[in-house]
């Protein structure tokens, strides 16, 4: 298990195991974590250098609340990753959006806002709970 502070311990706690990325490996010695698409793109992309305290969260993976907005202004869309990562005292928040086509700026706008909703939501969970 690596080291993770505080703030990620929480996140890895709190989150299930099926909506984390598991696929961090090392090679030559650095550690590096493979996105892969599930909707039968076969898309992936190889991010060389993760940190140890990073946790990568496949963001699409939670159900988008539908049943409760109404998503006229894409309220309900989020990107397809979150990597998120302590390195040298600083956090960073990296969203990730693999795309087969070339998608209209305003929508990935909008996948990258709601992922950043589901941040903010994941915080609040972890400071009430």
């Amino acid at each position: 298990m690596t080291y993770l502070s505080q703030d990620l311990n929480i996140l890895d706690e709190m989150i299930q195991d099926r909506a984390k990325n598991e696929l961090i490996e090392y090679s030559n010695g650095k550690r590096k974590v493979i996105l892969a698409e599930t909707d039968g793109t076969n898309y992936s992309v190889t991010v060389i250098q993760v940190p140890e305290d990073t946790i990568v969260i496949k963001s699409d993976y939670f159900e988008a609340p539908q049943n409760f907005f109404q998503s006229k202004k894409g309220e309900c869309k989020r990107s397809d990753f979150i990597m998120i990562s302590n390195y040298n005292k600083k956090k960073f928040i990296i969203f990730i959006e693999m795309k087969q086509t070339r998608a209209p700026e305003k929508e990935i706008i909008q996948q990258f806002k709601g992922s950043e909703c589901l941040i903010a939501y994941c915080q609040k969970i972890g400071q009430l709970f």
